[in-house]
């Protein structure tokens, strides 16, 4: 479930290309190539002042808040969001969380780095054993 709902992510999202990829029982790592330079997983708007007839010539009116269409935050949203409740569905669990609040990014910036990553991505199940061991332990 959680496989295909990560696979369906390139056909929601028509810039992102996906690259490795490993599902493990607590966590998952994948590497998402992006086609346009919009995939920030930044929020957009502050919520500065709701009051349009403030005199202040500072205040700022009210815009939306929320993750930006596009961005990387959305694209795990979509993942999060789709895989929890298909997954709470098929275990009858309405409203069970699955994943963890928030997720790690880091940009690749050259063929070395990407390399090592799609190594670490590869070998990742084989530490599970000793990930069990620590559950505490962020990864690596």
């Amino acid at each position: 479930m959680v496989h295909a709902c990560w696979l369906s992510l390139s056909r929601h999202f028509q810039h992102l290309t996906l690259d490795g990829f490993v599902i493990m029982p607590n966590h998952l790592h994948g590497i998402l190539w992006l086609g346009s330079d919009t995939g920030r997983g930044k929020a957009f708007g502050k919520k500065i002042s709701d009051d349009s007839s403030s005199s202040s010539p500072n205040a700022l009116p009210l815009q939306p808040c929320g993750t930006q269409s596009g961005s990387i935050g959305a694209m795990i949203q979509t993942f999060k969001s789709t895989s929890t409740r298909r997954l709470n569905q098929l275990r009858g669990t309405t409203g069970k969380t699955v994943w963890q609040r928030n997720y790690y990014d880091r940009i690749i910036r050259d063929e070395t780095s990407l390399q090592q990553i799609r190594q670490y991505i590869h070998n990742n199940p084989l530490s599970w054993q000793q990930d069990q061991l620590h559950p505490d332990r962020p990864f690596q």
